[in-house]
């Protein structure tokens, strides 16, 4: 529950080793470096950085180019595997891994333009298919005294009947094959009468073809690309196979994919820090606790380093501090906005109330077992890392809030005991809730909404107070925050105790009345001003009566959650213990429970953040920190120790 205490880190290190440098730094992952963008007192202008070469980039390129295009071919996926920097480093054992993604390329490329070749085939072949009954060739129809055309016209066309009389010219046309409505025909004809078997052919709507004149038959040719096409499916599949074979390298390209990812990082940060003639400058951060493996890394090189206290007009990156149980809920944090570095770190918090009143909206046992039971068991399969890790931990947590709250309420997949056991048993309902059901006494789930909403606004204002008296303004926290404290607990005492409790509790109600009123107008000597601007103090009541109501929305998401379900309950039990009944109830169990899952989900989510962002953060919270962002190794695909 803090925020860890950072360092300034001023170091100057020989030029030569900047490379190495930054690689060491990158493998403890404890220093975010800090731009120079001008050079300190007394040092000389800026030299142009060392250019380091880009073949690291190439090489990734290269194996994750070569990792997609073998990816569909592995036979066995490997889980993650963790690596220590020799393995990571050691490349020369992987010479034939590089070789290996190069042919994959060379493959890949052959593959691809064998699939170009079998198209065009293949539209070779569309245009010669209706003509494989073609008597002549069609590279020379023609003889001394004739010609011949081919094309295509509807088969409703007779050329007997509309090249009959006399002023007709002579024609020989023969249908060489049909398709559709269509004939595929050819048109002999003198040479003499070109004009007039033109002019009559465009009257039938004759549409005139002309074949490649590379072929000289069209059956040969298309036998010849029938077994063109064989040839290159048969050259395909060896080049699958051989995808297939080199598909075994992928675990290096894997763990090469991260090696030269390293590289590359390492040779950008190093392109980009201050250099002199003979020395580099480097400016970061570095946490307290991670001085010591700092200064075991720093003492490998000839250097200089200072640590230093951040000043009071710098603002360090912030790295929070949380225990496994907590830490999850940071992600939270981090969708709103982090906390400056010398403020109030609410995790903890925050993963109570989140968890909580999520729980409180879902409130389904059978809601709360399946999200359990799905995030555990994506995290033991996928075995995920960082941000989506702790994102699967925290709704596991969720997941139980919402059993609890299911069982409280008796929600286990909305009312389904109770709609089973009248439809589909014949018997009463069933009762399961161990408080009461929220459906048949909504106004007392209001009331626990609103005192939900009551304990987490309280104690907003009470980590307000509590920031200001370590802050040294204790007559701030008085009167903007412990105040409001008095009078509602105060006054909720009244409501609930008696006797000289209650008068007691009356007391302490009116005392906060009066700090507000003598203490508000701070600076302000003339009494009258003074209690007036406590008058206006006092209409502060209303924002927190208005972001008290804010939370009957646990009240309104609950209900809705539940009324879906029992729809869908009382449609899946509807029919009864018949055959087709317990089909139906079956289906509408598993659609009924995936579609209202997942928008209780979406809307608890949504809503239990938004009462944390707006309630909550608004009475006390300090946002705009930046998230402490190390060197660190990019580890997609492995585990570096």
């Amino acid at each position: 529950m803090a925020i860890r205490k950072m360092k300034k880190l001023s170091l100057v290190a020989l030029r030569s080793d900047a490379e190495k440098l930054v690689r060491d730094l990158t493998y403890i992952r404890s220093v975010e470096l800090k731009p120079i963008d001008t050079p300190p007192d007394g040092l000389p202008a800026v030299l142009p950085a060392p250019v380091f070469s880009t073949e690291s980039s190439e090489k990734k390129l290269l194996v994750d180019t070569a990792l997609k295009l073998t990816e569909k071919y592995r036979t066995k996926k490997k889980p993650d595997t963790e690596l220590d920097r020799t393995q990571l480093e050691d490349k020369e054992r992987h010479v034939k891994a590089i070789d290996a993604a190069r042919r994959v390329l060379e493959v890949d490329s052959e593959m691809k333009r064998l699939a170009s070749e079998k198209e065009e085939v293949g539209k070779k072949l569309l245009a010669l298919a209706p003509w494989e009954g073609l008597g002549i060739n069609p590279a020379s129809p023609d003889t001394t005294y004739t010609r011949t055309v081919i094309g295509v016209v509807q088969q409703s066309v007779s050329f007997d009947e509309k090249f009959s009389g006399d002023d007709m010219p002579d024609v020989y046309a023969e249908v060489v094959s049909s398709a559709g409505s269509r004939n595929y025909v050819s048109v002999t004809y003198l040479k003499t009468d070109e004009s007039r078997v033109a002019t009559q052919l465009a009257r039938l709507g004759f549409t005139r073809i002309e074949l490649d004149k590379a072929v000289t038959c069209a059956s040969v040719s298309i036998k010849a690309l029938n077994d063109r096409n064989a040839a290159i499916d048969a050259e395909s599949e060896r080049l699958r196979e051989e995808l297939r074979s080199l598909a075994g390298y992928s675990d290096e390209f894997k763990l090469l994919y991260d090696s030269y990812s390293l590289d590359e990082s390492v040779e950008e940060t190093a392109n980009g820090l201050f250099y002199t003639s003979g020395a580099v400058l480097v400016q970061g951060w570095v946490p307290e606790h991670k001085i010591q493996t700092l200064e075991e890394t720093l003492g490998k090189f000839e250097c200089f380093y200072q640590l230093d206290d951040p000043k009071d007009d710098e603002e360090p990156p912030v790295l929070l501090k949380n225990g496994p149980i907590t830490a999850p809920f940071e992600s939270i944090l981090a969708l709103y906005a982090y906390p400056k570095y010398r403020a109030f770190d609410p995790t903890p918090f925050v993963a109570f109330f989140f968890c909580f009143i999520f729980g409180f909206m879902m409130q389904d046992m059978g809601y709360g077992l399946v999200l359990l039971i799905g995030c555990l068991a994506m995290i033991k399969i996928a075995k995920p890392r960082g941000t989506f890790r702790q994102m699967l931990k925290m709704f596991a947590m969720c997941g139980v809030s919402t059993i609890f709250a299911g069982a409280l309420f008796g929600g286990f997949f909305g009312d389904l005991p109770s709609s089973f056991s009248q439809n589909m048993l014949g018997k009463g309902a069933v009762d399961i809730s161990l408080w009461f059901s929220p459906l048949d006494n909504p106004m007392k789930m209001l009331y626990f909404s609103l005192a939900v909403g009551v304990i987490q606004v309280l104690t907003g204002i009470a980590i307000s107070g509590y920031v200001k008296c370590k802050n040294g303004d204790v007559y701030g926290a008085f009167a903007d925050d412990f105040c409001w404290l008095f009078i509602f607990i105060g006054g909720g005492l009244w409501f609930a105790l008696s006797g000289v409790a209650s008068t007691i509790a009356l007391g302490v109600a009116l005392a906060g009345v009066l700090m507000i009123l003598l203490m508000s107008a701070r600076g302000v000597k003339n009494p009258i001003l003074r209690i007036g601007k406590g008058l206006i103090g006092l209409y502060g009541a209303i924002n927190l009566a208005s972001d008290i109501l804010s939370y009957s929305r646990i009240m309104a998401l609950s209900l809705s959650g539940a009324v879906i379900a029992n729809v869908m309950n009382l449609l899946g039990t509807i029919a009864g213990p018949t055959p087709a009944g317990i089909i139906l109830f079956v289906f509408m169990l598993v659609i009924g429970t995936a579609l209202n899952l997942a928008i209780s989900l979406l809307g608890a989510f949504v809503h239990s953040a938004r009462l944390q962002y707006i309630e909550f953060f608004g009475k006390f919270y300090d946002e705009g920190g930046i998230p402490f962002n190390p060197l660190r190794p990019a580890e997609k695909y492995y585990v570096i120790k």
